[in-house]
């Protein structure tokens, strides 16, 4: 069978650029197209060192310093996909990826798993009324203002909070934009290019959309959870599960894999994890030759309803070095 899908894969990468060089390297094998976005924070060096890699083989998005838990991380992704547009490569989907992952299924099998649920949207996107944060906030991102870092500066953050939350009691909430729905979600996920440019127009078109989550807590979690909601008509054809597994600790931590790993990773029914150590080579190595393969396995997945977490959680963390 010729698979004829169009992939375009958006790489953000913060550090460890040899490791994402890696993914790069993997991705570019079977022809995927990838554009970077490179923190505003990184050595120049970095982007050179990129292009005499790949030789033209990759494209750059504008760069923005991009902090935890800010609408950096949303515009940044913005930017890359406006990018995308400029240059015409018009892909049947586009996912978003961060430099600390890595293919756990092979290339065959993603293609065809896009090609049998072709216009579904496959992004995490729950109502905020259904819990989902582990160990922060959820519906507060939303009711009050954001302005300060929580990293860089921890004591105008809580004295922010605490001050609306305060306040709340006498002058209410912030005003939610008009027909917007919030949700939340993972940040990675892989949407159509017909959703993509819908989301590009929609910002476009109503600028107090940026306004509001500029000034929401990890927007990252709710910007694209929530317009695609505006720009999908047909609820079931948005899976709410991405095509990245991840998993969580009870502080919110994502927890991260190693090289004794492997075959728990070969088990779930995802394409790619999140986050793979930067010490494992013979991890990435295998993972590498997984990648490259012309057969699915037992746990490629065939439907969306089959993306579902597999039950080793605690065989997991009992592997887990930390």
């Amino acid at each position: 069978m010729v698979l004829k899908i169009k992939i375009t894969a958006i790489v953000m990468i913060h550090d460890q650029p040899v490791l994402a060089k890696q993914l790069i390297h993997t991705l570019l094998a079977e022809d995927i197209k990838v554009i970077v976005h490179l923190d505003g924070d990184s050595d120049p060096a970095v982007r050179d060192q990129l292009k005499n890699s790949f030789q033209g083989k990759i494209e750059f998005s504008p760069s923005f310093k991009c902090s935890w838990g800010t609408y950096s991380l949303v515009k940044a992704t913005l930017e890359a996909l406006l990018s995308i547009r400029r240059l015409d490569w018009n892909p049947d989907y586009v996912l978003l990826l961060s430099g600390s992952d890595f293919p756990i299924k092979s290339h065959h099998a993603l293609c065809a798993f896009l090609e049998n649920n072709h216009g579904r949207q496959f992004i995490q996107s729950k109502p905020i009324s259904e819990k989902w944060v582990k160990g922060g906030l959820q519906e507060e991102r939303f009711q009050y203002y954001f302005p300060f870092n929580w990293r860089s500066q921890p004591l105008l953050f809580d004295w922010a909070f605490k001050a609306q939350s305060t306040l709340a009691h006498f002058i209410g909430t912030r005003r939610i934009p008009t027909d917007i729905d919030l949700h939340i979600g993972s940040q990675w996920w892989a949407l159509t290019w017909d959703a993509c440019t819908a989301i590009l127009d929609l910002v476009a078109k109503r600028p107090e959309i940026e306004k509001y989550f500029k000034l929401t807590w990890i927007p990252d979690e709710s910007f694209f959870q929530t317009l695609i909601r505006c720009v999908v008509a047909e609820d079931e054809i948005i899976c709410d599960t991405g095509l990245t597994y991840f998993e969580f600790d009870e502080k919110g931590r994502p927890l991260v894999f190693y090289d004794d790993h492997f075959d728990h990773l070969r088990r779930q029914p995802f394409f790619f994890a999140r986050k793979i150590s930067n010490h494992c080579q013979r991890l990435r190595e295998n993972l590498h030759h997984v990648w490259q393969e012309k057969t699915t396995c037992s746990s490629t997945p065939i439907s969306p309803n089959d993306l579902v977490v597999t039950k080793h959680y605690q065989d997991f963390l009992q592997k887990t070095k930390v």
